[in-house]
């Protein structure tokens, strides 16, 4: 009786053993697409250069210290929209 269910269990371990050794000798796939920066890289320049920054503006104070953002306004804009852009990687690691 152990030997007929000894002989499925020790199939499928040899089928999983060929398969992770297979995908384990396959080269990481490449990708040679141009970055998106590289892309749209002179529309991009175009559309930074044409705005007004105001930069280092006080929005509040914390504990004595100045909280300070940078705004950008695009040229021409009557009413301009806002994003705000929050970077989160001091909130990881410091």
């Amino acid at each position: 009786m152990f030997a007929s269910l000894q002989r499925p269990i020790l199939v499928r371990l040899t089928t999983c053993v060929a398969w992770l050794g297979l995908c384990a000798s396959l080269p990481a796939q490449q990708n040679n697409a141009p970055a998106t920066s590289d892309v749209n890289s002179s529309a991009a320049n175009d559309t930074i250069a044409q705005h007004t920054l105001l930069s280092d503006l006080p929005y509040a104070t914390v504990d004595g210290h100045e909280l300070k953002l940078d705004l950008y306004i695009p040229a021409g804009a009557t009413e301009p929209r806002l994003v705000v852009w929050i970077h989160g990687g001091g909130w990881r690691g410091g």
